[in-house]
């Protein structure tokens, strides 16, 4: 079974990866994982 990360860190990195994790998520299920560094947490997760 393959097993993908996704790093983000930034909120303007967050926007433009949605997508491809959105699309690795519908192709590979539960084998992808989002990970967030921590930087700007309070700007990475504003309006969720």
């Amino acid at each position: 079974m393959k097993k993908i990360a996704i790093v983000i860190g930034t909120r303007p990195e967050a926007i433009k990866m949605a997508p491809v994790y959105l699309a690795l998520r519908k192709r590979f299920g539960n084998s992808v994982q989002l990970i967030s560094t921590g930087q700007h947490r309070e700007l990475l997760w504003q309006g969720t």
